[in-house]
């Protein structure tokens, strides 16, 4: 099954698409902010991303810009 990285700034979001994709056998790794979820990026390998582009004092745009200059291939 895929390692899926969860980015968002809610929890109830982060619980309902953790919940939903572990149930189908997929391993969720959900975390509330963008900084963190660079460095899981950057140690770990995943096969998804999901990211929230509105997040509280923070942008995802920034951090897909980021992720695709480290890691080009990963769909998000």
């Amino acid at each position: 099954m895929s390692k899926i990285l969860v980015v968002d700034d809610d929890a109830q979001i982060r619980s309902l698409l953790d919940q939903g994709f572990s149930q189908q056998g997929h391993t969720v790794v959900p975390v509330p902010e963008l900084t963190q979820a660079f460095a899981k990026i950057v140690r770990e390998e995943f096969d998804l991303v999901i990211l929230d582009l509105d997040m509280r004092g923070e942008h995802g745009t920034t951090f897909l810009k980021k992720i695709r200059d480290t890691k080009s291939d990963i769909p998000i």
